[in-house]
């Protein structure tokens, strides 16, 4: 669970733009987001968690997830990924064992591949890191979309 820190971020920075020539396709601007426990949700889509044959992991295109947050108010940045490996304290321990995406800024690749950030634990080092990931490929249940809103969730 995210500390209620309530501490306020500023996401007006130019996000870090992974190497291999990617460059920035497409960024949210948003001022600020304020980061505590009643304001931030990770999402996944429900194809995400179940899949009709046991035995297979489900999954969802990146596009196909895309869609369905874009319209979300609480869509945020890379800026802010970028302030949370920099702040790590602030990141839930809970979800180290999964990937959280910031589909608030895409990044397009010389090839015409359209990427998204995400975070995930890296056991060797022993912190949170940043990779990108191409959104036509498919999401699983260890996906996750990070959505912040203005204003408190309803408690779950």
């Amino acid at each position: 669970m995210v500390v209620n820190t309530g501490v306020r971020i500023d996401c007006r920075m130019d996000p870090a733009v992974p190497d291999g020539g990617w460059w920035i396709y497409k960024h949210m601007g948003i001022p600020e987001v304020l980061w505590d426990t009643t304001r931030v949700e990770r999402w996944r889509s429900e194809l995400q968690k179940s899949h009709p044959h046991d035995k297979e992991e489900p999954a969802i295109p990146g596009n196909e997830i895309y869609e369905r947050v874009e319209q979300d108010n609480g869509l945020v940045n890379a800026a802010l990924l970028d302030y949370l490996l920099e702040h790590q304290e602030l990141i839930p321990g809970d979800w180290k064992d999964s990937k959280t995406y910031f589909w608030g800024t895409l990044y397009q690749h010389p090839l015409g591949t359209i990427g998204v950030r995400f975070m995930t634990f890296d056991e060797g080092r022993q912190r949170f890191i940043s990779s990108i990931r191409r959104m036509s490929d498919e999401l699983g249940k260890h996906d996750w979309a990070l959505l912040v809103y203005d204003y408190p969730l309803p408690a779950k």
